[in-house]
């Protein structure tokens, strides 16, 4: 024996058994793949397999190997993580063991039980989430991932968040203790993983509160099946910390639950929407349709196979797609058998489907009420339902040795483990042909085996699951995201990164490209008033900037109005909530911007890729984009960055096409590998063999023309009716087109289009008809809404206009319009060409190319006469006089303030001026509002309603009861003038101050006349107090006519009514937007159709009274018993009558004091005690004003 080999020995026994085991068993491996190897070197020494000559054992696990455990997570993390700074910080080597080794060894425990369950690490990591869930209300990244984890990636995302990292011991303490009561128990609990939306909390509360019955009408994609799941929840298990509700809980253990869905696909999705969102693994749940859980049962029926059942003996039921039950027929009658807790769910706001009579009086009678109804337009105002453009961008990962190593390492065993497979080595029905397919298999009680027995498929499973580890903790290049902010410079942007590490290298990159841009850079650590300082200055800066901060920080509902681009570094797979979160962030509750999020997702290069693999993935991760985007009718666009190589892209599409085709061929179902409807067409535009340009492919996948003519999607995204419908122009009728597809259709023509989309345009140009649109989304403009195109209502107004000028002039003319006919009316040549392709494109809109229709005909001829009709009622005769009403009067004397105000702030003397936010500046908008303006809030203005409510026009009202220029005699509203002081002064500053403006309003419950003078604060709060007295609908005159009963004969339009609403239904098709029943004045009740095209917007509510103008009335009957229709047309006008306060002041003190210093006082003293009063919308209240001299001697004038 030599010297060296006593120098060898002795430092062998020298060596610790951490240093003997890396030495032995880990320095041959990459330190990625440490953390897997070691959770499998616990197990076995849980199950008394010695390891070597390390001396390692359960009693020094956890200091021997805790160390390398952790060198093992910062390198599959990598540099650009949090997780080493957090581990530093929160948790020794040795506890770091201890969790580890405890982690593995209940895993162990648990494998040995009889628990029937083929997969316990999927069911491990489940409980685990659950009571992390309940502990701490956060949630590990991992569950939104298609692949089970290891205990390695469980706890490597624990300490990738410090809230979490911090609680660890206690978590897994929790964790075990509720394993010791029961696995199955704890995993099949109904636990919420996921808080609910706002709406769907108060849904939820407003069906516990109605006794757990009543029927939800929420828009497609706005979460009525988490609400169906979260019912389940509430009654047998728990919501989300954050929700705090709890329900009954009632259950015996033997319950049972009904979920009806209208397909066996729909059924489908229940039963992953149980795994995602209640955490119930597929494993518990299978395929059957009656599963048995810890707490109760659950049965998925379709409604075809419930009608052939006897027996209906539940606890609660889930109806999905409730306008299947309209009514009390075929699967109507099923709503008579559940005497149970029952929800009703349909998502057809949109399209008609709980807008029906009859459904909404069957659900109410049999289910119970509405407890929740929410538009898309309610959605996308909450970022529910994202109104943005989106874009996958694709880039390369950031230059990893550790991943291309570790991609190296299991391309090798893969090698040698499919030969040996060939060879039949390993005996196992289980297809092994994918990653996937051997990380799953290495979860089985079978691969378990393996990897304790099989040195060969103990490194493939640990490179594997190593791989994936470090694939999911890179990022796309840094450059690749500073790239996209380039295009959008003078924009608020928000950049998403996934750590704080990156937050910081990202803003040095920005700052460093950008010196002038400015960069805000937040974290979950800063404080959080010193947070939302940065937000606001982010959000208020006038030239733009760049915000960075984590995706979990921005996406919690920050408030940040003005961020119209959104840019994700994406980690990991196609994650549902993902785009979810950026609709918040780019939330736009007043529709008037356009917002563009990108989703950088990162692909691998040279010799870090696997092509086949990776190309697979790059294929049913771009189908399931297109899926998600779908469910939101707003399919994405696909792009290349500048620092990805075009022919590596296209290298990885083939590669990935064809071992989808080899796998096919095999029998393997494309589902099982993440595919859907959309992967099929996104492969065909790939080229089988010769070059292929990755940039090119992707642009034909974003163009979706092949869409329109496909069935993809048709299942995901419905359109309105089951029946078929025309397709394209000429053919045969054939299965009505998706959402998605027409939307897609308008996108692709809208970029080919300067000038707004025509009918005609789709007619000629489109795949599809104008009426599909219009059947589908209920109007061409809300189809251009709806696909993002930029629709400009006044626009649309004007386009309108032209339309019903030709269709006009073809009536009239009995021909078809010619150019020379114009102009007519408003209508100009000029403006056809502005608003229209061509002439051809406005007379097709119009529907006159070949004259006039008979519908035309019959519509003018009716609104002529009717008009006729009109002008002879409302005409003053000779000897006719009027009645004073209130309507007239306030509009002149209020007329009359008006002009005063503006004269005073157009004098050259007065410091003030119009606009200038002064408070007389705003005193004289708000008064101006209230007579021309958009008028006082809930009501148009003084001038529209003595326009279209009064029967008798302004002049000659003024001719009976004034010099025919003004208005001198008032009887109904009190008015007072200036005094002679107010006068003088007014004249000496040149504001005129005759007779003509003598009579201003008074306030009809104080008494107290309407200032000219407002200095100050007090002042305009004062005047603003006194303005709210006065009505918003003031009375009309009577319209003189005989008695209503006698007008509605025959058919025609009758020009004014009033009437209270007594009941009102929501139309019973797209085409009507309700069916009121009126108590008509003089008549009694009448049935009365508010059609959609007429865009009348009313809040009708049963107890109203409106006074309604220009309807369209139908009779029909015998004179005994004559019947009536009511229905709405482009000019009905309807408003809401509200009784008056009274003038009488309560007590002759009070009446005395009208208008005296003492009154005065006391109003001043009630603005010190109440907020402001809305001014309308006239300007913002100045903190600080100088005082102006004339003015205080006015108000010294009018106090006096």
């Amino acid at each position: 024996m030599g010297l060296d080999d006593l120098v060898d020995k002795r430092a062998r026994n020298l060596a610790s058994p951490g240093e003997k085991f890396e030495k032995q068993f880990l320095a041959r491996r990459a330190r990625t793949q440490w953390p897997v190897y070691l959770d499998q070197t616990a197990i076995e020494i849980e199950d008394g397999i010695v390891q070597g000559d390390t001396d390692v054992d359960k009693t020094n696990f956890s200091p021997e190997l805790g160390p390398r455990y952790r060198k093992g997570m910062e390198a599959a993390t990598g540099s650009g993580a949090d997780l080493s700074k957090i581990l530093s910080e929160t948790i020794a080597d040795k506890e770091l063991g201890t969790i580890i080794y405890q982690l593995n060894r209940l895993s162990y425990e648990i494998e040995g039980r009889d628990s029937g369950l083929e997969n316990v690490q999927e069911a491990l990591e489940a409980v685990f989430e659950k009571i992390l869930t309940i502990e701490t209300g956060y949630e590990l990244s991992t569950h939104s991932r298609s692949d089970t984890g290891t205990i390695a990636d469980i706890v490597v995302e624990m300490f990738s968040d410090e809230r979490i990292a911090r609680r660890a011991n206690e978590l897994v303490d929790a964790f075990e203790k509720n394993l010791s009561d029961g696995l199955l128990a704890k995993l099949d609990e109904p636990q919420m993983m996921t808080p609910l939306w706002r709406h769907q909390f108060e849904g939820l509360q407003a069906w516990k509160d109605a006794g757990y019955r009543g029927y939800a009408d929420m828009a497609t994609a706005t979460g009525k099946t988490v609400l169906g799941i979260a019912a389940i929840a509430l009654r047998y298990g728990h919501l989300h910390p954050v929700d705090e509700l709890e329900g009954t809980k009632e259950s015996s253990g033997r319950d049972h639950v009904l979920v009806v869905a209208h397909s066996d696909l729909i059924i489908e999705q229940w039963r992953r929407e149980f795994d995602r969102h209640l955490n119930i693994p597929r494993q518990r749940t299978g395929s059957a349709d009656d599963i048995e859980l810890s707490w109760g049962h659950v049965h998925f029926r379709t409604p075809q196979a419930l009608t052939q059942q006897d027996s209906f003996d539940y606890d609660l039921v889930i109806l999905d797609e409730a306008h299947h039950y309209a009514t009390g027929k075929e699967w109507g009658k099923l709503l008579n058998e559940f005497d149970c807790d029952v929800l009703a769910l349909s998502g057809s706001v949109n399209d008609a489907g709980t807008d029906s009579k009859a459904l909404q009086s069957h659900l109410r009678e049999k289910v119970g009420p509405e407890i929740i109804r929410y538009t898309i337009a309610e959605a996308q105002a909450d970022g529910v339902v994202p109104a943005f453009d989106w874009e996958i961008r694709y880039a390369p990962y950031i230059v990893d040795e550790q991943f291309t190593s570790v991609t190296r390492d299991a391309e090798v065993s893969y090698a040698k483990f499919r030969e040996a497979v060939e060879n039949g080595e390993y005996e196992t029905e289980r297809p092994l042909r994918t990653y996937d397919d051997i990380r799953t298999f290495a979860h089985t009680t079978e691969g378990k085996k393996y990897k304790r027995d099989d040195d060969l498929f103990r490194d493939l499973s640990t490179a594997l699951f190593s791989r994936r580890t470090r694939r999911w903790n890179l990022s796309p290049r840094l450059d690749s995201v500073v790239d996209v902010v380039d295009e959008h410079t003078n924009d608020h942007v928000v950049v998403l990164a996934d750590s704080n590490a990156q937050v910081g290298k990202l803003v040095e990159a920005i700052t460093d490209r950008y010196p002038d841009v400015d960069v805000f850079g937040v974290h979950r650590n800063q404080d959080r008033s010193e947070l939302r300082d940065t937000l606001d200055e982010f959000d208020d800066s006038e030239a733009g900037g760049v915000l960075v901060g984590t995706g979990d920080l921005l996406g919690e509902g920050v408030d940040i109005p003005n961020a119209r681009v959104a840019v994700n570094m994406a980690t990991g797979g196609v994650n549902p909530q993902l785009v979810q979160r950026i609709g918040r962030v780019l939330r736009n509750p007043s529709g008037d911007k356009h917002a563009q999020f990108y989703n950088v997702v990162g692909i691998p290069e040279g010799d870090a890729a696997v092509p086949r693999e990776d190309g697979r993935r790059l294929l049913t991760d771009a189908a399931q984009f297109c899926n998600l985007g779908s469910k939101f009718d707003n399919l994405p666009g696909f792009a290349t960055s500048s620092q990805l190589n075009d022919e590596v892209l296209g290298e990885l599409l083939q590669a990935g096409n064809r071992e989808i085709d080899s796998l096919e061929s095999l029998g393997v179902d494309v589902d099982t590998l993440g595919g859907n409807d959309f992967l099929a067409e996104l492969r065909k535009r790939i080229p089988e063999s010769g070059p292929c340009s990755g940039d090119g492919v992707l642009a034909q996948w974003g163009e979706y023309s092949w869409l329109e003519t496909s069935g993809v999607s048709d299942e995901v995204s419905p359109s309105t009716e089951d029946t078929p419908r025309p397709n394209e122009v000429g053919e045969e009728t054939v299965e009505a087109p998706s959402r998605v597809a027409l939307n897609q259709s308008i996108r692709r023509l809208a970029k080919s289009h300067s000038k707004p989309l025509t009918a005609d345009v789709l007619r000629k140009e489109g795949k599809f008809d104008a009426t599909i649109y219009e059947e589908v989304f209920g109007s061409l403009e809300d189809a251009l809404r709806a696909a993002g195109v930029d629709v400009d209502a006044d626009e649309m107004d004007e386009r309108k206009e032209i339309v019903r000028s030709l269709q006009e002039i073809a009536v009239v003319e009995e021909r078809e319009p010619k150019p020379s006919d114009l102009p007519y009316g408003e209508t100009t040549i000029t403006e056809v060409y502005r608003l229209f392709n061509d002439w051809a494109d406005a007379m097709s809109e119009a529907g006159v190319q070949d004259g006039p229709t008979e519908e035309m005909v019959a519509s003018f001829n009716g609104d002529d006469d009717d008009d006729d009709l009109e002008r002879t009622t409302n005409k003053r005769g000779e000897d006719d006089v009027f009645e004073p009403n209130e309507l007239a009067e306030i509009y002149s004397t209020f007329t009359e303030l008006n002009h005063l105000l503006t004269s005073l702030l157009e004098s050259e003397y007065t410091e003030q001026a119009v606009g200038d936010g002064s408070p007389l500046a705003i005193w004289q908008a708000t008064v101006e509002k209230w007579v021309t303006g958009d008028g006082p809030v809930g009501a148009p203005s003084y001038g529209e309603q003595q326009s279209v409510r009064n029967p008798v026009s302004i002049s000659d009202y003024r001719e009976v009861y004034g010099d025919g220029e003004r208005l001198i005699t008032y009887s109904i509203v009190d008015t007072a003038p200036l005094n002679e002081a107010e006068r003088t002064l007014l004249s000496e500053v040149g504001v005129p101050t005759d007779s003509k403006w003598t009579n201003l309003p008074v306030a009809p419950q104080t008494g107290v006349r309407l200032p000219i003078a407002v200095v100050d604060e007090g002042d305009l709060g004062l005047a603003l107090l006194l303005l709210s007295e006065f009505p918003r609908y003031p009375e009309p005159a009577s319209s003189g006519d005989v008695d209503v009963s006698e007008r509605l004969d025959g058919d025609g339009r009758i020009g004014r009514l009033t009437a209270e609403v007594v009941s009102v239904e929501i139309g019973s098709d797209s085409k009507r937007d309700f069916d009121l029943l009126l108590d008509v004045d003089g008549i009694g009740e009448i049935d009365m159709t508010v059609w959609s095209e007429h865009g009348l917007d009313v809040n009708w509510a049963p107890g109203m009274r409106y006074e309604l103008h220009q309807l369209h009335f139908k009779t029909w009957g015998s004179e005994s018993d004559p019947r009536r229709k009511l229905s709405s047309t482009r000019d009905t006008k309807a408003y809401r009558l509200q009784s008056r306060p009274s003038r009488e002041p309560e007590t002759e003190d009070e009446s005395s004091s009208a208008g005296s210093n003492s009154l005065f006082g006391r109003l001043r003293s009630a603005i010190g005690r109440q907020p402001t009063t809305d001014t309308g919308g006239a300007g913002e209240i100045p903190t600080e004003l100088p005082s102006e001299s004339l003015l205080c001697q006015l108000r010294e004038v009018y106090e006096s």
